[in-house]
C-alpha cells in the first residue's frame, strides 16, 4: 500500500452534502471516494478532458447485423436489446 497522508480543506455545505451523498451510494469510503475523484480527475486532465474507458469501468459492446437490415429505420428494432 501507498504511503498516504491528510488532506483537508473547507468547501460549502451544498457541495459536502452532494459529495457524501454520492460517496455513501458508491459503498466507499471516504479516503477511497476521495481518492478516485482525484485520480479521475488527473488522469482527465492528461487525456486533454476526456474520459477514459478504464476510469469509467465501462465495457466496448459491439455486435453485427445482417446488411439488409442495417437502415435507420430498422436499427430501432434493436435498441430495444439494450
Amino acid at each position: 500500500m501507498p504511503e498516504t497522508r491528510n488532506l483537508c480543506a473547507q468547501i460549502p455545505l451544498a457541495l459536502h452534502a452532494q459529495v457524501c451523498e454520492t460517496r455513501e451510494q458508491s459503498g466507499l469510503t471516504t479516503a477511497q471516494y476521495i481518492t478516485q475523484l482525484l485520480t479521475e480527475y488527473y488522469e482527465m486532465k492528461e487525456n486533454g478532458g476526456r474520459v477514459t474507458m478504464a476510469t469509467n469501468n465501462t465495457r466496448t459492446m459491439a455486435f453485427q447485423i445482417s446488411e439488409d437490415k442495417s437502415e435507420p429505420s430498422d436499427l430501432s428494432s434493436y435498441q430495444l436489446l439494450l
